[in-house]
């Protein structure tokens, strides 16, 4: 776990549990880790949501790759003492990297063009060390964006996009 003021505490022998969640129909990549804390981090380190939590993993059976993924904490929840009242127990709540930017920046401009062109120049201007693969779609249009932010801009084109390969189909999402 990683503050942005600069503090950096490992929490490998207080985790006893990491939940991470992913679906199709939800823009981001979500997820807990449940910590066992004898230290009352919250307090002296603090944790205040503007820290990175990065998870190593490897599965087992598949590769000897370890996978390491960096996340947003975004809140502490269920803080419980134990049964001895020696430590505590909650549960830090973390989401993928780009929602505050996605979530907070707005978009404000004229846009002309296939959608899918829109759609990866609004991206790369608010994320612009991140990669985005946008299937391509069929049609020439003209919209004005004024102060919707990002995520919520990127969902309505996703709304009104037609494939080029399949313009029968209306499948486009975030």
């Amino acid at each position: 776990l990683k503050s942005d003021q600069g503090g950096e505490v490992d929490l490998l022998g207080k985790c006893k549990h990491i939940s991470i969640h992913e679906d199709l129909f939800q823009n981001f990549t979500s997820g807990y880790a449940r910590i066992v804390d004898a230290h009352n981090l919250v307090m002296h380190f603090p944790i205040i949501g503007q820290e990175t939590i990065t998870i190593r993993y490897k599965t087992p059976g598949f590769n000897k790759k370890t996978v390491e993924m960096s996340f947003d904490v975004y809140s502490i929840e269920g803080r419980q003492k134990s049964d001895t009242m020696k430590s505590e127990v909650y549960d830090i709540r973390f989401i993928s990297r780009g929602y505050r930017v996605l979530k907070q920046n707005v978009v404000d401009g004229a846009y002309t063009g296939e959608i899918s062109k829109m759609v990866g120049d609004i991206f790369s201007e608010n994320m612009p060390n991140e990669s985005l693969s946008v299937l391509k779609t069929a049609g020439e249009y003209k919209f004005v964006m004024t102060g919707n932010t990002v995520l919520d801009t990127i969902e309505w084109l996703s709304a009104r996009s037609v494939s080029e390969e399949s313009p029968n189909n209306s499948d486009y999402i975030f």
